[in-house]
């Protein structure tokens, strides 16, 4: 933790003033963080969806399979950066989430909907099967991908602060 010092200089009274500065992440808990990062990757992935239509029109749907993913990995490096320092569990938890929310999003669109609305787990319109299954495996693991550990495993695979 570093201070900050201010000092204050008058005739009769001279003294130095030390405040704490806290280098913490933002005070919202971080479930909140991990909801709102899943709410920008679902938003992002829609945009992509839609600019598929018009301004990306020219992309083939494999290109934008791998655009979404890698919107995907983005918005799970900033978690991680908001996360920096939780337990791994934590972080995988959140992916695990993602997942979650994406599949229950995905079959709630594809019952409200006359065309198949599988956006966030992979275009139906993809040819390659692997790019389908690497977004869901990408839900699950973004949030893992960059996030720093605050202890460390043991030998034994359990995790020590």
């Amino acid at each position: 933790m570093s201070t900050i010092s201010l000092a204050k200089n008058e005739h009769l009274d001279a003294r130095i003033v030390s405040l704490p500065v806290s280098r913490s992440r933002p005070r919202l808990p971080l479930p909140v963080w991990g909801l709102l990062g899943w709410i920008a990757a679902a938003f992002g992935i829609y945009a992509l969806a839609f600019l598929s239509h018009g301004a990306l029109r020219g992309l083939s749907p494999a290109a934008i399979a791998v655009l979404k993913i890698v919107f995907i990995i983005t918005v799970g490096g900033a978690f991680a950066r908001v996360a920096d320092g939780s337990s791994p569990d934590f972080v995988l938890a959140t992916g695990l989430g993602w997942l979650a929310l994406s599949i229950a999003t995905d079959f709630f669109a594809g019952t409200r909907s006359v065309d198949p609305a599988y956006r966030l787990l992979g275009d139906p319109t993809v040819v390659s099967q692997s790019l389908r299954d690497l977004t869901i495996l990408i839900w699950l693991a973004a949030p893992m991908l960059f996030a720093r550990r605050a202890g460390k495993i043991d030998r034994t695979g359990s995790f020590q602060r």
